[in-house]
């Protein structure tokens, strides 16, 4: 999977789970301050990472991330 594909589906996750529109999400967006994401939401976004992509992150690992580049990126890392 290249990274266009993970940075599409990680954003359809933000998509469902936050209720921002796709095509706003921006890959400098802060999860927290941009997005609106709270620790609950943080949470649920890592869960529905891991079971999507089938992999796993830590919780060190998920505290470092803070944007949806971070989070592409992460991602991309697991998969290789």
């Amino acid at each position: 999977m290249d990274t266009k594909e993970v940075t599409s589906l990680f954003k359809d996750i933000l998509e469902d789970k936050l209720g921002v529109s796709k095509s706003e999400i921006e890959m400098s967006a802060s999860l927290l301050d941009d997005l609106g994401a709270d620790s609950l939401d943080m949470a649920v976004i890592i869960m529905s990472t891991e079971m999507d992509f089938g992999i796993e992150i830590s919780d060190n690992e998920a505290m470092t991330l803070k944007t949806v580049e971070d989070c592409v990126n992460k991602i991309a890392e697991k998969l290789a």
